[in-house]
Order: C-alpha cells, then structure tokens, then sequence
C-alpha cells in the first residue's frame, strides 16, 4: 500500500512549482495603456505617410483637430474626443507617449482598466473645455486664438500626472 505522503512529490506541491515560463510584460494588465500607445503611434505614422506638403494638413487632420469654431460653433463634438490621437510632430508625439508609458501603468492598474479609460478620455476633454474657457475669459489668453487647432494627448497626459499625484 503506497502512502499519500508518498504519492505526492515536491512537484505537486503549489509552493514548489516554478513561475511563468516567460518573464512578465509590463503591457501584462494594463491593455489601455498598451492601446493608447499603440493608437496614437499608429495615426501618427498614417499622417506621416499620407502628407505630401509638410505645411499642410492632412484630411485625417482636418477631420479631427479641435477648435472652438469646429467643435461648437458648427457643433462637431467628436473633436472632442479625436485631437487626443493627432500630434503635430514627432517629438510631440514622443513626449506625450513617454509620460503615458511611464505614468499610465500605474493608474490603470490603480483604477482599472474601463475607469482608466473613461479618465484618460475626459480628462482630455477637460483640457479642450479649459482652453475655451480661458480663449473667452478676459485676459487670460491672447486675442485671436478663437481660430487655433488643438492637437495632442497632453490634456490627458496632464489628468494622469494629477491622478497618480494624488494616488502618490
């Protein structure tokens, strides 16, 4: 008769096991950060490629810049959402991928992804709804910035540095 002590090896055992056979990613739970990155490099590359006079804006572009007279006066509130994927150059691009690479995981991991995502986006959008404020507020900004085009991730990338401040 074999015993239970017999029977069960130091493999059996959930202490002794070995860990994952590959080394872990930091994309490994934080896939809106990962899609984020990915996103916006991706746009960033077809904009890149589709532009034939540097000076110019692209049809992706000028689809999706924000400014006050698109974005409310002719009532096209999906800029809202879609200048957070546009950047004017590629160091524009780099820095604001650098702060999400560096203090996204961070927060999603805190928040979890859907409420990263949601806080990522207003958060953004919030940037877009200050800088309208302070166009009409008086002496705030400069005169004439009514007809400016907002491009970039930074409104959001500014709502993670305050998320993962007050986390901190």
């Amino acid at each position: 008769m074999v015993s239970v002590l017999q029977k069960m090896g130091y493999d059996d055992r959930d202490y002794h096991r070995s860990g994952p056979s590959r080394p872990v990613s930091r994309f490994a739970d934080i896939p809106v950060v990962k899609w984020l990155l990915i996103s916006n490099a991706a746009i960033f590359l077809i904009t890149t490629m589709i532009r034939t006079d540097p000076r110019m804006w692209t049809s992706l572009e000028l689809f999706g810049f924000f400014s006050i007279e698109t974005g409310f006066g002719q009532f096209q509130v999906w800029r809202l959402l879609t200048f957070q994927f546009l950047h004017a150059g590629f160091m524009h691009l780099a820095f604001n991928m650098w702060a999400l690479y560096i203090f996204g995981p961070f927060l999603e991991r805190w928040l979890r992804s859907r409420a990263f995502l949601f806080y990522y986006l207003l958060s953004g959008i919030g940037g877009a709804l200050l800088y309208t404020l302070f166009v009409y507020a008086p002496g705030i900004l400069p005169g004439g910035m009514v007809g400016d085009q907002l491009v970039g991730a930074s409104a959001g990338i500014f709502g993670l540095l305050v998320g993962v401040a007050i986390l901190a």
